[in-house]
């Protein structure tokens, strides 16, 4: 079965065989490398950059909702691409991209959880980005004595 990029959906019957897939692999692993991955990474940097501006100035001198950069809202604005065998949803792309990042980061680190849950808050109010609650706990687990050691 195939499997495509996150933001890319399949229609059935959409696309011929053989040659005609390779050229849909090839178009869509240059459409991933060439647009979704760098705004995925100029979407994310954004953030994180308001995000850790804030934490140094403090949060009431900060504007961490101002305005997303010009390209990138007109990107993140664009209706799904229609693409031969589907459609590419630039914004489920990063939607996706940004809720791996934050669950992964989460997960490793709970202590860091408020930081990507202020991610997740800013993304809605910057971009209209919709994040999942990666549904983890807040803050650290403390499991106690570990009596096996």
């Amino acid at each position: 079965p195939q499997t495509y990029p996150p933001g890319v959906t399949h229609s059935p019957g959409a696309a011929g065989g053989g040659l005609a897939d390779g050229a849909l692999r090839a178009l869509r692993a240059a459409l991933d490398q060439a647009v979704v991955q760098p705004l995925c990474r100029a979407v994310e940097d954004s953030l994180r950059l308001s995000i850790h501006q804030a934490a140094v100035r403090g949060l009431a001198q900060a504007n961490v909702s101002a305005s997303p950069p010009t390209p990138v809202a007109r990107l993140l604005a664009l209706p799904p691409l229609r693409l031969p065998g589907g459609l590419l949803h630039l914004r489920r792309a990063v939607e996706h991209h940004l809720d791996r990042q934050c669950y992964n980061l989460t997960s490793l680190a709970l202590h860091d959880w408020t930081t990507h849950a202020e991610l997740r808050s800013l993304a809605r109010a910057r971009f209209g980005l919709e994040l999942v609650d990666p549904r983890l706990p807040g803050g650290a687990l403390d499991q106690g004595i570990d009596m096996l050691q």
